[in-house]
């Protein structure tokens, strides 16, 4: 009996005798429990237990060993001259906390031990996350290593919350898949890689309007500097998925309890590319400082307008440069500079300044003065439209808005008022079946050449998730005066619109012989000609409603005065 252990056999052999060095080989079988095995390999000066990480005080299970002893037959025998080894197979160890202060139970292993190290392979349950397990410890390193542990596990949801490792539970769901190799460099120190496969993962953006189900492959690669078993930098960050590919770094707090910088070497999401820094503000929340050389900003707007927090968004604050800012096919700002505030979940303020492809400028302002200001300048009216899918058939002009955004039933809503001005119409199918009645041919035909031009445009509207409102839209130039209400639905891609329309001759006549006033409204055989219209249906393709009028009525002149007065008196 060795302490608790069993010799179940073993064989002493005696070898090149008459020689002048003779040797004995010792050859040992020992069954019996793991803490009197480990014991007897930890006594001194061997330690090796603990040059494995394990206390032998704190285990159980059983061993099956086979020890191996070489050594000369000599007075003054050194422990140096001894060759010596161990395998032992190991069932049901638990051997206490181990690593990250987390308990290693149930494992089955083989061990394999020598002058130099030992190996260490098999299964086991890792803080009850079942595991497998590959650790080899070399016993003197002179350089290099001390120990390299390489574990696989996967980690549902439960765990990686029990880990810490749910960093972001509202976008990513499922469990992980890790398979994670841990190099020792010296006491408390090292060096952990975890390779990650995120294909049962289901993984969110939703600023950029990404997504990844469940079952659709992914991958991520994780470069840790550990101190004192704690994260204290994540140098590398690498995720890769269809549509996702990322490199970025984190740099953790001095108490090792969270992340406080995250450097985006190379970020691309769908159709976004960014780089920069995301770093942890004093006052609370994060600041974000990015260039981008594109940027999709679709899934924004909708959630700017939506009103809707987003679930435990901390505030943030980004300044950015832009290169490309992308708001659909062919419809994009360039040399963007943009610096926005979210607090709550909602962006609260912004400015953000950029060009159309043509060079022409605009700006955008939102949350001044009372918080809820709204201010769009555009040196480009039709550039504006395009850009903003409203309209693709105005050319040219300058447009300005100024409202106030304001909740409503759960969602944003913007009031505004626009005013435009010095803009053609063109290309504009709708407009062309409005003006087919013969008494406006030739503003038809203007239409179908040059284009339309107008003076000014102004009215108000609301804004709400895709839909605008339109109330009092009126619009007037040397050749047509036209009013609109109704709305268009930007993500449907359908409207419903209604006006006036009427040549503007018929309207200078009023200041060119003031007299005839009353016998136009009274109907008679002189009567100003105007139509009523109505346009609704897809966006794309609208039906088309006229109705002629015999005469202006009076509800129209009031509506269509003021244009028509101040463009007078222009000329």
């Amino acid at each position: 009996m060795l302490k608790g252990l069993k010799i179940t056999g073993g064989l002493l052999q005696l070898s090149e005798l008459g020689e002048r060095n003779e040797w004995l080989n010792i050859d040992l079988v020992l069954a019996g429990p793991l803490q009197d095995a480990l014991e007897v390999i930890d006594s001194k000066p061997l330690r090796y237990a603990r040059a494995i990480g394990i206390d032998p005080g704190h285990v159980s299970g059983r061993v099956e060993t086979q020890l191996h002893f070489r050594l000369p037959l000599v007075s003054d025998l050194k422990i140096d001259a001894v060759d010596y080894g161990a395998k032992a197979t190991i069932t049901g160890a638990n051997l206490g906390k181990v690593a990250f202060d987390r308990k290693v139970t149930e494992g089955n292993f083989a061990l394999e031990i020598t002058r130099t190290g030992a190996r260490l392979q098999g299964t086991h349950r890792f803080d009850d996350i079942p595991a497998k397990l590959d650790a080899n410890v070399i016993f003197h390193p002179k350089a290099g290593p001390s120990a390299v542990y390489k574990v696989g596990l996967t980690l549902d949801e439960e765990a990686q919350h029990r880990f810490d490792l749910d960093i972001a539970p509202d976008r990513m769901k499922g469990p992980i898949a890790a398979d994670v190799t841990y190099t020792a460099f010296g006491p408390n120190r090292g060096e952990a890689t975890a390779l990650l496969d995120l294909r049962g993962t289901s993984i969110t953006i939703p600023e950029a309007g990404w997504k990844k189900p469940a079952e659709q492959p992914a991958t991520a690669t994780l470069v840790l500097d550990i101190e004192n078993e704690r994260i204290a930098r994540i140098r590398q960050i690498d995720v890769k998925a269809a549509g996702l590919d990322g490199r970025l770094a984190a740099l953790i707090s001095d108490d090792r309890q969270h992340v406080d910088r995250l450097d985006i070497r190379r970020l691309v999401v769908g159709e976004t590319e960014v780089s920069g820094t995301v770093a942890r503000r004093a006052e609370g929340g994060w600041r974000a400082q990015i260039h981008a050389v594109r940027a999709d900003v679709r899934h924004l707007m909708k959630d700017a307008m939506s009103g809707a927090p987003a679930s435990s968004s901390p505030p943030l604050a980004i300044d950015a440069r832009i290169d490309r800012l992308v708001f659909g096919p062919q419809r994009e700002l360039r040399h963007v500079t943009a610096g926005l505030a979210r607090t709550g979940g909602v962006w609260q303020s912004g400015k953000i300044e950029g060009r159309y492809a043509n060079g022409h400028g605009m700006s955008l302002q939102f949350g001044e003065e009372d918080g809820r200001r709204l201010i769009f300048k555009s040196d480009d009216f039709g550039a504006a439209l395009q850009l903003l899918d409203i309209a693709d058939g105005v050319v040219g002009g300058q447009l300005s808005i100024e409202g106030h955004i304001a909740e409503t039933g759960g969602k944003r809503t913007l009031r505004a008022h626009i005013e435009g001005e010095h803009y053609t119409l063109a290309r504009a199918p709708a407009m062309a079946q409005i003006l087919a009645l013969p008494s406006l041919t030739g503003v038809a035909s203007m239409l179908a050449g040059t284009g339309l031009p107008f003076a000014r445009l102004r009215g108000d509207f609301s804004y709400t998730g895709s839909r605008l409102t339109f109330e009092r839209l009126l619009g007037f130039g040397e050749a047509l005066g036209v009013t609109a209400e109704g709305w268009v639905d930007l993500d449907q891609d359908r409207l419903d619109l209604q006006g006036t329309v009427a040549p503007a001759y018929a309207l200078n006549s009023l200041f060119g012989n003031v007299p005839i006033i009353g016998t136009l409204l009274g109907g008679g055989s002189q009567g100003l000609f105007a139509a009523n219209y109505r346009l609704s249906g897809a966006s794309a393709d609208p039906q088309v409603t006229v109705n002629p009028l015999a005469a202006l009525t009076p509800g129209i002149l009031r509506q269509l005065y003021p244009l028509a007065r101040r463009a007078a008196s222009r000329r």
